[in-house]
């Protein structure tokens, strides 16, 4: 009999003890205190194993990137890096010379982080205007191929600003020139002029050798395009334009913004982006992906730099 009496209170017991559970779960929506149910594990976000990006290859050339030849065939060339030292992405810049039958080399230049114009003077003297790491104005110069830099602080370049969005450029003297649309390309070109190149559609030519104090900058049309970069052509009022179209994904033009008329040349087709485009002399050369290619005949043919170029008369332009 005592038994059944201890039987018969512990199930009492647990009866009193359920219905206490689901009168305290209706009451509050949740598990008593006791019976609540452990707290998801939080991963601390500093312990997660974090993806990291793939090293950059020495000869790989990531955009944006500006690009500068003279008439000697000396060529320099830059991809835009970030002055904020956060942003682990400084500039990275390549000299060298089309006919040394080698590609460019990479070369240090401390002095500066990022990159917003550059261009190889007459001389063969190298120039790049841009910020520092500190994000302050500064003007190096090369003399001996970009083994070594100086600081140039009477020197001047037409410049692009670092806020893409923003409708300005910079003029040799530092001043700011009001222009038709954010420039995202410049190529420097002797005495004083330049071509600077919006993201789609426009670019603009701009001139310091006749009135300085009269420059202006006036829109001129390449429809269609997109990652557009504009440079001087070897006539009179015409340009070349390189960037990428409905049609073709990097396509090198001719422009005459006076008829207005765009002619396309070329459209290579490869899957490469169109980077940069620059001109001197009779060279033309063009940075289509990690491939730079020189034009002696007005954009006719293209060879590649620093490569042997393909047999059976063939060059690196697709046909």
């Amino acid at each position: 009999m005592r038994g059944r009496a201890l039987a018969g209170l512990a199930a009492l017991f647990v009866v009193d003890l359920l219905v206490v559970f689901l009168g305290y779960r209706a009451h509050t929506g949740v598990l008593p205190p006791l019976q609540r149910e452990a707290p998801a594990f939080e991963v601390d976000p500093t312990s997660e194993e974090q993806p990291t990006s793939a090293p950059v290859d020495a000869d790989e050339v990531v955009g944006p990137a500006l690009l500068s030849i003279n008439a000697a065939g000396d060529v320099l060339r830059a991809t835009r890096g970030a002055c904020d030292p956060a942003a682990d992405n400084a500039a990275r810049i390549w000299t060298g010379n089309i006919d040394d039958g080698a590609a460019l080399t990479m070369v240090e230049a401390p002095g500066i982080s990022e990159v917003l114009g550059l261009m190889v003077l007459p001389g063969g003297v190298l120039r790049m205007s841009g910020l520092d790491d500190g994000c302050e104005p500064v003007v190096l110069d090369s003399t001996d191929a970009g083994a070594s830099w100086i600081s140039n602080a009477t020197a001047g370049l037409w410049t692009l600003l670092t806020d893409d969005e923003a409708t300005g450029v910079l003029n040799p003297a530092g001043d700011l020139l009001e222009a038709p649309c954010p420039s995202t390309q410049v190529v420097n070109l002797r005495r004083g002029r330049a071509v600077f190149s919006c993201e789609s559609s426009t670019f603009f030519a701009v001139d310091r050798s006749v009135d300085p104090d009269t420059e202006s900058a006036q829109a001129l049309p390449a429809p269609d395009y997109a990652d557009l970069s504009a440079t001087a052509g070897f006539d009179e009022g015409t340009f070349f334009v390189f960037g990428g179209t409905a049609e073709c994904t990097a396509s090198f033009a001719v422009a005459v913004p006076a008829v207005p008329r765009v002619t396309e040349q070329e459209c290579f087709e490869e899957q490469k982006a169109p980077l940069a485009i620059a001109s001197a002399g009779d060279l033309l050369v063009i940075q289509l992906g990690n491939d730079l290619r020189v034009s002696r005949d007005q954009g006719e043919t293209f060879d590649p730099v620093g490569e042997t170029s393909p047999e059976d008369g063939e060059t690196g332009a697709a046909s």
